[in-house]
């Protein structure tokens, strides 16, 4: 149950603040934890903080890295897959048919003679028709 608060009067700094008036453990119940063996932080608690934290870094990894991942390889083989005739669209939102692919780079035609050259990477996705 908590502690009642109590408005402190005019002795001092902390006029106007309230304070918790805390009380010393009763001798008997300092006993009687003590014959029982219980200590604050025992082993058994630093187990389960460390149980905990490998939960947490272990559901971090699964909900946000892993699926990076996964993102990050399946972009990786559609650019390893383009070829002539591929329908794309570029991070900058030009959509156009891959003529050409180089090394690093592709040329894209974004309108009937109109060809640009577009780093692979820039390659957002293949479009279906």
């Amino acid at each position: 149950m908590p502690r009642r608060l109590r408005r402190t009067g005019d002795e001092g700094p902390a006029h106007g603040w309230y304070h918790v008036r805390l009380r010393p453990c009763p001798e008997g119940v300092a006993r009687t934890a003590r014959e029982r063996g219980s200590t604050v932080g025992s082993i058994s608690q630093d187990t389960l903080n460390i149980i905990l934290l490998v939960v947490m870094v272990a559901a971090f990894y699964l909900i946000i890295i892993r699926p990076q991942q996964m993102r990050q390889k399946q972009h990786t083989e559609m650019v390893r897959s383009l070829a002539a005739g591929d329908r794309v669209i570029t991070a900058g939102g030009l959509l156009g048919t891959v003529t050409e692919v180089g090394e690093d780079e592709v040329l894209l035609e974004i309108a009937p003679g109109v060809e640009v050259r577009v780093v692979k990477d820039a390659v957002n996705r293949k479009v279906e028709e």
